[in-house]
């Protein structure tokens, strides 16, 4: 049996569809006009309009978040604009994603705004609740297959950035840290996630807030690197190998004992696991001697995960340094210091970096970490080699 012996079952199905379509288009158009009915109230004379408008304009759908924000540019009323911009903002720190999403995007559209009034609101907001932002970029990247280490805490400087019993101050680590291995599939896209998270860079120091480090067999191509460095600045995009000690360090103090002075050692990384310590000195990189932090980064390069290497040692240097510059020891004591031999099993970054599983809205930063801006940033117990 054909269809074309059933005329009116067509004419019916036909019929079906364009009321269904209908529907759907009423339904929007229903949505839109209360919306507008809502932002009208807003700009109402009694308070108690305005306050249920306003309650309302909070709980509508997420997809009608992206029409507050069109209302809220386009509004003649800056009262009105000002007030769409205060519901945007309860939507962004809600506690439903979409919602947070929906109204992130609304925000960071409007920051182009050709109302300065709608613009400067827009990036008051995204400002104000920078960490939110920034964790969402930090979930976003973490999709598209980049490695995150957000973990913080305080400790006191080593020496030469000094111990010195606290007389300097604190060494400051990166608060967000974001590796680029051969996973990383962001392109555009991620790009457009890293300027999400420029909140993070500050003028205090080239390493301070935000870190980004591509791992050897990445899949970016030059160009990427170079905009990521144009993007964030040369010193916070960095090269480095496929292994990694698990360690911050610095060159040595002291010229007459060139090294890697160790600022600190990450917990279940390479270094940790071969007994080594904050305020060892590595003097020497299998027969070869070392020359600073920089050399020991470039060398590494040559060796891949699940590698031995020898590093040769001065143990507790920073406490040497100490007795000696309070004069509680003699120079040849320095002199007489005895490096030791420490075989290292190579780890790979992904091994002792163990990114939270965040819900988008979420805060992954603690909650008293310090806006941008502070001249204090928090520290983060995080490897850089």
């Amino acid at each position: 049996m054909t269809m074309a012996k059933w005329p009116g079952a067509i004419l019916t199905v036909s019929l079906l569809l364009c009321c269904t379509g209908t529907a759907g288009a009423g339904e929007s158009a229903s949505a839109d006009g209360k919306i507008r009915a809502l932002v009208a109230d807003l700009d109402d004379a009694a308070f108690a309009v305005r306050l249920a408008a306003s309650r309302q304009l909070q709980s509508v759908n997420t997809e009608d978040i992206a029409k507050i924000a069109e209302l809220a540019d386009s509004h003649p009323s800056a009262e009105v604009a000002a007030r769409l911009l205060e519901i945007l903002e309860l939507r962004y720190l809600s506690e439903d994603p979409d919602a947070v999403h929906a109204a992130s995007e609304a925000l960071e559209s409007l920051c182009a705004s050709d109302r300065l009034l709608v613009a400067e609101g827009a990036k008051d907001c995204l400002d104000r609740n920078w960490k939110t932002r920034v964790n969402l970029a930090a979930a976003e990247l973490e999709s598209l297959g980049s490695l995150i280490q957000r973990e913080t805490a305080r400790r006191p400087a080593p020496f030469g950035g000094v111990r010195f019993g606290g007389m300097l101050p604190q060494f400051q680590n990166d608060e967000l840290k974001v590796f680029l291995t051969e996973d990383y599939t962001g392109g555009s896209e991620g790009l457009r996630q890293f300027r999400r998270m420029t909140s993070l860079i500050r003028p205090q120091g080239m390493q301070l807030g935000l870190g980004v480090f591509v791992i050897d067999g990445h899949t970016l191509a030059e160009a990427d690197i170079q905009q990521l460095q144009n993007e964030l600045g040369v010193g916070r995009v960095v090269a480095r190998g496929r292994v990694a000690l698990g360690i911050t360090g610095r060159p040595s103090p002291v010229p007459a004992f060139p090294g890697c002075l160790l600022m600190e050692v990450v917990r279940n990384g390479s270094a940790a696991a071969a007994g080594l310590h904050e305020g060892d000195l590595i003097t020497g990189l299998g027969d070869t001697p070392l020359k600073d932090f920089e050399d020991l980064v470039e060398r590494l390069k040559a060796f891949d995960v699940g590698d031995t290497v020898e590093v040769t040692v001065i143990r507790n240097f920073t406490e040497h340094m100490d007795q000696w510059l309070f004069r509680q020891s003699r120079r040849g004591d320095l002199e007489n210091m005895v490096p030791e031999k420490v075989s290292v099993n190579l780890k790979g970054w992904r091994e002792f970096i163990n990114p939270p599983v965040e819900e988008p809205g979420t805060p992954a930063l603690p909650d008293d970490a310090e806006p941008p801006g502070n001249a204090e940033p928090r520290n983060k117990k995080v490897p850089v080699e």
